[in-house]
C-alpha cells in the first residue's frame, strides 16, 4: 500500500485522447484521484468537454485540465510561452490539396500524427511534469512525442486487449509498427490483465521486465435492497439476465440475439435486459421488436442506475468479440454476489473462473452462449453459489482501493520515491 502524501511536491501528468467514458476512462479518473490524493499536482490533457473532466470536479478532484488536440499547428506553443486555444487551419492551396491526396491514406495519417508529436513534445517542455501516464488505445502521437521528451518519466496505460487492425497489408503494417514505438516509447507498460500483457509484449516485442499487470479494481458497492421487478415489467420467479455495455459491434449483441432465436422455448421464464445505447441501438431494437425476441429481451438504454439492475438480475452476461480486458461491469457484477457468463476474451478468464464463479464460453458462438444461458437459469442454487464464490474473490483481488494504491506505488517509483 502506498503512504498519503508519497506523491506531494510531484507534478504528474496524464493524457488521454478519448471522448467517450468507458471502463478504461472510469479506472483513468480513478488513477488521477488516487494521485491527487497522494499530493501530487496534477495536470490533465484531454479533449475539452469529455465526461472525464465532470467526474473529477463532482470528486472534488483538483485538475489543471489542458485541451488537446488543438487544431493547427501554429496554436501549438514556443518553449517557454503559454499554450494558446484553438484557432481555426487555414486552408491550403487547391495544388497543395490535390498532392497530399495523392498520398495514401496511410502515410497522410502517419505524417499527420508525427506532426502532432512534434507539436505535444513543446507541450510537454513547457509544463515540464515529473511523470506522464498516458492512456492508450494502441498507437498515439502523445507516446512520441514523450518518448523524445523524456522516456524514463513516461509510463503507458493499456486497459485494452489487441484487437485486430481492419484494412490492408500495407495499412496492418503500418499499425503495427506504430504500436511497436508506441509501447517502446514508455519506461515502462502497465496492463490490467496478464493475458492482455503477454498479447501486446508479443505484438510489440516489448520486454516483460518492463511491463506490470495491475488488475481493475471497483469500489465495493454498499449495502442495498434490489428494486422492485415489478417497475421493469418482470416477475418474481423469472431468471433476469443483465447485460451492461454500450451498444457497439464488439460487445456482441447480436449473438446474444441469436442465442434466443435458437431455442426460445428454453427462455420462457428468462429475461434479458441490455443497459446501455450506441450508434447499433436503431438496429438491435428492429431485431427485438417482434415475438418470441421481444418478450424475452428487454432493452432500457442508458441506464445511471446500472448497479441497481444488476441488483435486481440473478446473472451478468458479457458476450465481447474483441477488445475486452477485463469488464468493469463483470467487476461489480461478481461484488454483487452474481455470477457472470462471459466469452473467453482478454483477460476475463483471471475474474471468471469457469465453474467456479461463472461460466466461460468462446466468443462467436450463439449455441454456447445459449447452452450457458440455460445451464444457468435452470439450476438458481448453483448460479447463487458461483456468485457468492465470485464475491470472495472480488472482495480479495479486485477492488477499487487495492488498485490506486499499486498505481500509486507505480508512479511514486517511476519518480524515484
Amino acid at each position: 500500500m502506498n503512504t498519503p502524501g508519497c506523491l506531494a511536491s510531484l507534478r504528474c501528468a496524464f493524457f488521454t485522447s478519448v471522448n467517450g467514458f468507458g471502463g478504461s476512462e472510469i479506472i483513468f479518473a480513478d488513477v488521477i484521484e488516487g494521485a491527487w490524493k497522494a499530493g501530487a499536482e496534477v495536470i490533465c490533457w484531454s479533449p475539452s468537454g469529455v465526461p472525464l473532466r465532470a467526474i473529477l470536479a463532482e470528486r472534488g478532484v483538483e485538475v489543471a485540465f489542458r485541451d488537446w488536440p488543438i487544431e493547427e499547428a501554429s496554436a501549438a506553443p514556443p518553449k517557454g510561452s503559454t499554450p494558446t486555444q484553438n484557432t481555426i487551419p487555414a486552408q491550403p492551396r487547391r495544388g497543395v490539396r490535390s498532392w497530399k491526396q495523392a498520398i495514401p491514406l496511410s502515410f497522410r495519417k502517419l505524417a499527420g500524427l508525427f506532426q502532432e508529436a512534434r507539436h505535444f513534445r513543446r507541450e510537454l517542455e513547457f509544463a515540464n511534469p515529473d511523470l506522464l501516464l498516458i492512456n492508450c488505445d494502441g498507437f498515439e502521437a502523445s507516446a512520441f512525442a514523450a518518448g523524445r521528451w523524456n522516456r524514463a518519466r513516461t509510463l503507458g496505460l493499456y486497459n485494452l486487449s489487441v484487437s485486430p487492425f481492419p484494412g490492408g497489408l500495407l495499412a496492418r503494417w503500418i499499425d503495427r509498427l506504430m504500436k511497436i514505438a508506441t509501447m517502446h516509447s514508455f519506461s515502462r507498460a502497465i496492463h490490467a490483465s496478464a493475458a492482455a500483457r503477454q498479447e501486446w509484449n508479443r505484438l510489440t516485442y516489448y520486454p516483460e521486465s518492463r511491463s506490470t499487470v495491475i488488475h481493475n479494481g471497483v469500489a465495493i458497492p454498499p449495502e442495498a435492497p434490489a428494486a422492485a421487478r415489478v417497475d421493469l415489467g418482470i416477475a418474481e420467479d423469472d431468471f433476469v439476465f443483465c447485460v451492461a455495455a454500450r451498444l457497439h459491434p464488439i460487445k456482441g449483441h447480436r449473438y446474444l440475439i441469436d442465442a434466443v432465436k435458437l431455442s426460445p422455448n428454453d427462455f420462457a421464464k428468462c429475461k434479458v435486459l441490455f443497459c446501455g445505447d450506441g450508434f447499433e441501438q436503431q438496429a438491435l431494437a428492429e431485431q427485438c421488436s417482434s415475438p418470441p425476441i421481444s418478450n424475452v429481451i428487454k432493452m432500457l438504454g442508458f441506464r445511471k442506475d446500472v448497479l441497481d439492475v444488476i441488483r435486481l438480475s440473478d446473472c451478468l452476461l458479457l458476450s465481447s468479440i474483441e477488445s475486452e480486458n477485463l469488464s468493469l461491469a463483470a467487476l461489480e457484477a461478481m461484488m454483487l454476489g452474481k455470477p457472470v457468463i462471459s466469452t473467453r476474451v482478454g483477460g476475463m478468464a483471471e475474474a471468471v473462473i469457469h465453474e467456479e464463479t461463472g461460466l466461460l464460453v468462446p466468443p462467436k458462438s450463439p449455441a454456447a452462449l445459449r447452452d450457458g444461458m440455460v445451464r444457468m437459469s435452470a439450476n438458481r442454487g448453483w448460479a447463487r453459489e458461483l456468485g457468492a464464490r465470485g464475491r470472495q474473490l472480488a472482495l480479495q483481488q479486485f477492488t477499487r482501493e487495492e488498485m490506486v494504491a499499486k498505481y500509486v506505488a507505480e508512479l511514486a517509483k517511476t519518480a524515484g520515491r
